[in-house]
């Protein structure tokens, strides 16, 4: 089956979109996302495997142009992307979107801001643009795929990333229609990634949004790739990834946004296990129990959903916040399953791992059936010592359209996120800029501002 000039509709997308023809409410959704993706990226900065790949890239050297979420530092354009998409994606906080398999955020926005550090004169409703386009690119892109390349073991995130980093970058470089597709080409070639739930995917979504940024420089350079790579039966995109491509997947292109379905965490986990997550929330808000009186907690969920959160031991904090039964067991005794639950010090928690080991996590084959968009359906069941049973179904993690995540949510996470770094007056600054981001003339100066508000304590 043959791409149907998917490279030429997105190349028109992207080039023609302008804020002016983007619906308000797409506008608000991208700003919340913007706001979730730099609270993530300031506190992913602290992170010890972002210092660790600070200390690996400073000895690089070269232009110092580009901004590093919570930090003073400047460097490359391409490096920042780099760093800005691993801080981000850092620890399990940044946005998502179910049908696509895709984390837009941490691709999208590293890619957008290291282009516009390359130039002096890029606005807020350009920078807009680039966003909404992005997620657009990444979304429909990772949708097209299908869930079957996931389940081949290929990461749609940073697969499917690289082209929307491609296209924010593209957009706030000016392209023409014909460069955009040449950048999209380059994108292609390079999208990469493998399923690891460890520091190593993390690094393939900083790597997307660095290829990203490079494929739309190349092509502005004057790389050509003659090849359609979308349609190509030798070595063509669809042909190598995807055995089941959907390109309905792009319709609507421009007319119907599918960031209005980005979800929201509000967990700091992998988002297969939110719906474990979010059963047992409600079993605790219906009924009162200690866990000391539990017996055993059974969660009978989905394939995809064990395949990516219940088969690798927790041995660090990476493997932790994919792993059903911790998340489960933290959020049971903290009520909560956030940052603090993920530390070193809560992974030797005797009541943690002693709880840990009561939790069974089993395939439902009927939840199974229910098809790609209840992909991560559970059912948990409790059982005390005293014999009683509760029990919840939920079909759809919380955050999702039908549940969507409120906004006094999002804005609560991040002050508090972003107070781990910036002083009260930087979170402040930088909230009120980002929703007024239509009246920001330069975002280049607006996130050097952010800057100089870092806390004694930051990096």
């Amino acid at each position: 089956m043959q791409a149907p000039q998917v490279g030429q509709n997105l190349s028109k997308f992207i080039e023609t979109t302008r804020l002016d023809t983007i619906p308000a409410e797409v506008i608000a959704k991208a700003k919340l996302c913007l706001l979730d993706s730099v609270g993530c990226g300031l506190f992913g900065s602290t992170l010890e495997w972002s210092r660790s790949l600070r200390e690996v890239v400073l000895p690089w050297g070269g232009r110092p142009l580009g901004s590093v979420l919570g930090t003073k530092l400047r460097l490359p354009a391409p490096t920042a992307a780099l760093l800005n998409g691993l801080s981000i994606h850092g620890f399990e906080l940044d946005d998502s979107h179910t049908q696509g398999i895709v984390h837009p955020g941490c691709v999208v926005i590293p890619a957008a801001l290291a282009a516009s550090d390359l130039r002096s004169n890029v606005s807020g409703p350009k920078f807009l643009e680039a966003v909404v386009v992005g997620y657009e690119t990444s979304i429909r892109m990772g949708m097209s795929m299908g869930l079957a390349m996931l389940r081949r073991g290929l990461y749609s995130p940073s697969i499917c990333g690289t082209f929307g980093a491609a296209a924010a970058a593209a957009k706030i470089l000016d392209l023409t229609p014909p460069e955009i597709e040449y950048a999209l080409r380059v994108a292609a070639s390079q999208a990469s990634g493998l399923y690891s739930p460890s520091l190593v995917k993390r690094l393939s979504i900083a790597f997307a949004a660095q290829k990203g940024l490079l494929s739309a420089l190349s092509a502005k350079a004057g790389f050509r790739s003659d090849v359609d790579i979308f349609q190509d039966t030798h070595g063509g995109l669809y042909r190598a990834l995807s055995v089941e491509p959907h390109f309905s997947a792009f319709d609507g292109l421009g007319s119907r946004y599918q960031m209005l379905n980005v979800a929201i965490k509000q967990y700091s986990c992998a988002r297969p296990t939110f719906t474990t997550l979010d059963a047992i929330q409600s079993i605790r808000k219906e009924h009162a129990f200690d866990v000391k009186e539990i017996k055993s907690v059974v969660v009978r969920t989905t394939y995809s959903t064990m395949s990516t959160g219940s088969v690798y031991k927790v041995e660090t904090v990476a493997s932790a916040l994919v792993n059903i039964p911790y998340c489960a067991s933290v959020m049971l005794i903290d009520s909560q399953a956030f940052v603090d639950q993920f530390t070193p010090r809560k992974l030797k928690d005797k009541r943690v791992k002693r709880l840990m080991s009561k939790v069974d996590v089993l395939l439902d084959r009927k939840l199974d059936k229910l098809g790609s968009e209840n992909r991560y359906a559970a059912r948990v069941e409790i059982e005390l010592l005293d014999g009683r049973i509760f029990s919840e179904t939920v079909l759809r993690p919380s955050g999702d359209p039908q549940n969507p995540t409120k906004s006094q949510k999002v804005f609560e996470k991040y002050r508090l996120l972003a107070s781990k770094v910036l002083n009260q007056e930087g979170v402040e600054k930088a909230e009120r800029m980002i929703i007024g981001l239509e009246d920001v003339t330069q975002v280049g100066s607006m996130f050097k501002e952010i800057s100089n508000h870092l806390s004694r304590t930051a990096n």
